[in-house]
């Protein structure tokens, strides 16, 4: 949680606990999840489901280390699945991935994403914003950036109209 665009999604994902009731209801992607540590505190915040997903297997052994570290493995379900594989629909999707990355999985994270529903993403450089938020408008609306040093968290703000899935169906 040291690096700027990992506290911007920390930062982006405590301000959502904060307005919804205990998170019970609001269920969490973390796309990318590396190391674990925005699934990790997405539990943490009372997210649930939380499921972490890294196309890399040793990143996700590394999480699954972390989260037993930090006692809620049981509450974390971590796979290798791609997002173009994964079922279901999340109240809050998140995504720390370098800019060029995101926008070329824009319709699986946006497919990802329950109807008014939040898409955080990180991992951007101030001067690459603008083509996040351009690629990202027509499918969600944009609502704010978050700022620290160089690097922006951008959240977006899902469309009403998706049917809801259970989110770990199919993982």
């Amino acid at each position: 949680g040291t690096h700027p665009s990992t506290r911007l999604c920390l930062q982006a994902l405590d301000d959502i606990a904060a307005q919804v009731d205990g998170c019970t209801r609001s269920s969490l992607l973390d796309v990318g999840t590396g190391s674990g540590i925005l699934a990790i505190a997405g539990v943490l915040l009372g997210f649930k489901p939380v499921v972490g997903i890294d196309v890399d297997a040793t990143a996700i052994a590394c999480a699954r280390t972390n989260a037993e570290r930090n006692g809620i493995g049981d509450r974390l379900f971590l796979s290798t699945t791609p997002i173009r594989d994964v079922n279901g629909v999340f109240s809050v999707v998140v995504a720390n991935i370098l800019p060029h990355t995101l926008i070329h999985m824009k319709d699986y994270l946006v497919a990802r994403l329950a109807p008014n529903g939040t898409l955080i993403l990180s991992g951007i450089l101030a001067e690459k914003a603008d083509e996040v938020i351009a690629a990202f408008s027509p499918q969600v609306q944009y609502a704010r950036t978050l700022r620290e040093e160089n690097w922006v968290g951008l959240v977006f703000a899902g469309q009403a109209g998706t049917a809801l899935v259970s989110p770990a169906r199919g993982l």
